[in-house]
């Protein structure tokens, strides 16, 4: 069964045209960047919240400033500032918390505008890519641990994405462009055409030659009288034959 389903999407890449298969690439880069838009809102919102769950495929800059700030305004749990030895007396009014909140939005519009731009423009998929370069060394910057590994193994795989975004992109402006296919399409009534009005004619059945509207058989011109044959003269007569002599005198 996995034989047959592996064919059979082979074949349908194998039937797909350059174009439609570059789109898809296209099109696949942008979606792993909305997955990572997504996923770290979901983180940001949690680690303002004091919460300390994490989901992968994240970016990490937008949730490091939200953690921070939570920590830093006393937003976490007692026994986390226990685990950290952060003392009450550190800790910054609650109120400053508006700030990181602030910094964490606004990298997080920055990635939702390379993704909306880049559906008509390619060129904002490559800030999208600089951006997530810079987020992936700063990911590193603070070492590479076990628990650390996943978290580095999918921002390498957004980044391999973003790159075959772009060369796809830059594949389908070298394409040529395809030719336009008209359809003519015969089933358009006129509305202003008047309506045929009684039933339409029968065919006639017993006819056999078929009719030509707007033409007209050629006129056959009188064909020159025949003058009458010369007479045939009489014959000349046979003159009378001489007489035979049927009798015999016996002497």
């Amino acid at each position: 069964m996995a034989k047959f389903f592996i064919n059979r999407q082979r074949g349908s890449q194998m039937q797909s045209s350059p174009r439609e298969a570059l789109t898809s690439k296209y099109n696949t880069s942008r979606a792993n960047l909305l997955g990572v838009l997504a996923f770290t809102v979901v983180n940001v919102m949690i680690a303002l919240f004091g919460g300390s769950s994490y989901f992968l495929f994240s970016a990490f800059i937008p949730y490091y400033i939200a953690l921070m700030g939570a920590t830093m305004c006393g937003l976490m749990s007692p026994e986390y500032y226990a685990e950290l030895g952060i003392l009450e007396s550190d800790l910054l009014p609650s109120g400053f918390i508006a700030v990181f909140a602030i910094l964490s939005i606004v990298i997080l519009a920055l990635y939702g505008l390379f993704w909306f731009m880049s559906k008509k423009r390619p060129g904002w998929l490559v800030a999208a890519l600089v951006f997530f370069v810079i987020d992936t060394v700063f990911l590193l910057s603070f070492g590479l641990s076990i628990d650390m590994l996943l978290d580095v193994f999918f921002h390498a795989w957004v980044i391999y994405y973003l790159v075959i975004g772009i060369m796809s992109s830059h594949q389908l402006k070298q394409l040529p462009d395809e030719p336009e296919l008209i359809v003519a399409d015969f089933t358009e009534v006129d509305e202003n055409a008047p309506a045929a009005e009684g039933p339409a004619p029968e065919a006639d059945a017993t006819a056999t030659e078929p009719e030509y509207a707007g033409t007209t058989a050629p006129v056959i011109e009188d064909a020159p009288a025949i003058e009458d044959a010369p007479a045939i003269e009489d014959a000349p007569a046979i003159e009378d034959a001489p007489a035979i002599n049927t009798t015999t005198d016996v002497e």
